[in-house]
């Protein structure tokens, strides 16, 4: 039975975020939808006492003008946050993280911090006395330590975390000494993140030597079809050239044209639907660049610089990929990567398929001849030329 008088309501207004996804966070139709959510709101105010009850509003995160979202832009990390009523003092804070609500919520029901709470209690905003703030701050503190601990024997790091902070703040509240306890205990609790973070990074680094040698042995075969290129004196100007052509146009179309980073708020747009089209297009130009270039060499020469210029933006987004192998791994047990890191890794995976899109399309074998048909071209558009000007010689 539904109680009619309930100690917390959540309620998720989901249309501004589904109308963002579809026409984009500039858009009329999202701003309409948002138009109809603020009165929503007004609706669910208006049957509130705040004398009994608190509000508090936010959103989950922000929206690019495209519609994407997840990424480091400051338009989709800052969101608004309001509280109103019961329990909550009136006034302009510091910006706060999304992290923060939960333990404050907590606070506001006397009820227990949430176990697996990440943020701070935004004791500031709280009409509580400060000896309410001062334990609630030493129960997170008492909280986080623990906590921090076991995260720190997971990943296998031996330095205890240190409590003297905490021992200090208990000792303050015991005594009555309010201010220093909540003081000492928000000392403990970013101390303890401190040595979190530092912990965590030792060990990434420490993860990835073991990487490293795999990745060199890869490096080395590369290395040896370099030796035999360069021991064979083929040509290096035209596949080098090719391949930066490739680079160039693939990064105009793609960040160019799109207007985008390398952010995590990409995956919520449809562009990456046309990332590996974006890349047949480029690689087809650059085997353009390498019959422009080799007009005057043999068949030969012409599939052998295509080839290699095939080789050369291989190698390179190849490098790109162990590079993040290196720095994240293949599997994910104890970290997630860095999100910007996880769409570079995305966008160089989608243009390695571009070499061979579908089982019946081998794009990699049909590119050299591109460069053989725009040399055939040229010649034929040179003999055309030479043709009309003989013809008008003879007149």
């Amino acid at each position: 039975m539904l109680k009619t008088n309930p100690n917390l309501v959540i309620i998720h207004l989901l249309a501004p975020d589904l109308a963002a996804h579809q026409w984009g966070g500039a858009s009329e139709q999202y701003l309409e939808v948002v138009r109809n959510a603020d009165r929503q709101l007004a609706r669910i105010l208006a049957a509130l006492d705040l004398n009994t009850a608190a509000l508090f509003v936010t959103a989950d995160h922000g929206h690019l003008d495209q519609g994407g979202h997840g990424g480091g832009e400051p338009i989709v990390l800052r969101v608004p946050f309001v509280s109103v009523g019961k329990g909550i003092r009136t006034g302009i804070y510091p910006i706060a993280s999304l992290a923060d609500i939960a333990p404050t919520v907590a606070v506001l029901l006397g009820t227990s911090i949430p176990a697996h709470n990440q943020g701070n209690i935004l004791l500031d905003q709280l009409d509580a006395t400060d000896a309410v703030k001062a334990t609630r701050a030493l129960d997170l503190a008492q909280q986080l330590l623990p906590r921090y601990e076991a995260m720190l024997e997971i990943i296998s790091v031996e330095p205890e975390v240190n409590r003297e902070l905490l021992n200090r703040a208990e000792d303050a509240l015991q005594a009555g000494d309010y201010a220093a306890a909540r003081d000492l205990s928000e000392q403990s609790n970013a101390a303890v993140r401190a040595q979190w973070t530092a912990a965590r990074n030792h060990r990434l680094n420490r993860d990835r030597i073991a990487p490293l040698p795999l990745a060199l042995l890869l490096l080395t075969v590369v290395a040896l079809y370099l030796v035999v290129w360069k021991r064979a004196r083929w040509n290096w100007q035209a596949p080098m050239i090719s391949a930066i052509e490739y680079f160039v146009v693939w990064n105009g179309l793609h960040f160019g044209v799109h207007g985008q980073a390398y952010s995590f708020s990409m995956l919520n747009l449809p562009v990456l639907i046309g990332s590996r089209l974006e890349a047949m297009f480029a690689l087809m130009a650059a085997m353009v660049v390498v019959g422009i270039l080799g007009r005057k060499s043999s068949a030969i020469e012409i599939m052998r610089d295509a080839g290699n210029t095939l080789f050369v933006v291989a190698t390179a987004l190849a490098v790109q990929l162990l590079i993040f192998y290196v720095a994240w791994g293949v599997v994910f047990t104890k970290y997630l990567p860095d999100l910007n890191w996880e769409v570079k890794f995305f966008l160089d995976m989608l243009q390695t398929m571009a070499f061979w899109p579908t089982p019946s399309l081998p794009l990699a074998i049909l590119l050299p001849y591109i460069a053989l048909l725009t040399v055939g071209v040229a010649k034929l558009a040179t003999s055309l030329e030479k043709l009309g000007r003989g013809s008008i010689s003879a007149r």
